[in-house]
Parts: structure tokens; sequence; C-alpha cells
């Protein structure tokens, strides 16, 4: 993937025990971990128009960043049917920066490679801020995550500056606590909840 989009920045595993999964990476010092727990990602997956409760976790070794992604149910999206075929969990996708999709997208062609969309994420303003995409015709391999930097950039700086001045407290941290307005994400809330 590197020859069409450069360097990625980020490798994500989707699993079925975040916590088990950052208590491992903690213990063998990576960390902080920020968390992001019972939230709902606004997408669409393959055209249809989804909201997935997700926990997500993120933390830096160096300059690349482990994300794990916790689907809570069977909603359809990229996460469960990798869960499907993938049950014990595991790499999902690499994330790479981009300043433009389409140009990104126009690039990768151009080097021979092309590629579908398979999910966008969105804002709750309805602002899209991910995409997700596959070499085309192999729904089944490794997806892509592109991103677009001037939205990511300096909450993804944070938490890589936090990576590095880690001194082992406080190794589970608020998402959110990085995160801009723009996007910081509902959460969940029980059944007859106000």
């Amino acid at each position: 993937m590197s020859r069409y989009f450069g360097s990625a920045m980020q490798t994500a595993f989707v699993v079925r025990n975040i916590d088990d999964h950052i208590r491992r990476c903690v213990e063998v010092g990576i960390g902080p971990f920020f968390v992001s727990r019972n939230m709902i990602l606004n997408m669409r997956c393959r055209g249809e128009r989804r909201q997935v409760p997700i926990t997500i976790a993120l933390a830096y070794s160096g300059s690349m960043m482990y994300e794990y992604l916790e689907p809570h149910d069977d909603t359809p999206s990229p996460y469960s049917a990798f869960l499907a075929k993938n049950p014990e969990g595991g790499l999902h996708h690499l994330a790479y920066f981009c300043d433009d999709y389409d140009d990104a997208l126009a690039r990768a062609k151009s080097r021979g490679g092309t590629f579908d969309i398979v999910m966008e994420l969105y804002t709750q303003d309805g602002s899209l801020i991910e995409i997700y995409v596959e070499p085309e015709g192999q729904p089944d391999g490794l997806l892509s995550q592109l991103i677009v930097e001037s939205m990511f950039g300096s909450f993804f700086k944070q938490a890589e500056a936090a990576a590095l001045e880690w001194d082992g407290t406080s190794p589970v941290r608020p998402l959110a606590d990085l995160l801009p307005p723009v996007m910081q994400p509902p959460v969940m809330r029980p059944r007859g909840a106000t």
C-alpha cells in the first residue's frame, strides 16, 4: 500500500475484548491509551447508512499509532464483518494521511492501484472525516484507511507527544480530551435514559 499512499501512520486491530489488548500493550510499555467507550460511529458502509456502537482505543509507540476497535453488536460494518470471518480478531487496516481523498485515490490510480470505497465516517454535523478503501475487486482483503490530515493532525500530535513523555502512570485516558469539538462523539445511552 505504501506505493500508493505513502507511509502508514497507524496499524489498527478489530478485537473482541479491547481491555485485554490495552493491558498487554501497557505491560510492554506502549501507552498511554486514549479511549472512547460506547460511542456511535456514523457511517455509510457500502452505500448504506449505519450507526455502529463501538469502543476505540489508541496509543503511540514511536511514530506508529496502534488502534484497537471493539464493535458492540452485529450492525453491518467492516468491523462486524471482520469478526465474523476472524472470530479471534486481528489486523484490520493500515491508515495513511492525505490532504484530499480524491487526489489520493487519483494518485494511487496513476501508480497502478484502483480502490473501492468501502466505508465513509462522518461527524455529528455530517462532515466526512475518514474513508476506508480496499483494492478493487478484493472485498476480503486488508482495508486501507485514508485520513484527512488537517482535521486529525493536531490530535495525533498530542497523542504522540503523550507517548514520548509517558512515565507509566495514567495508562488509560479519555480520548475526548484530545478531540476537537466537531469530532466529539455521541455516547450511547441505555434505553429509556434521557
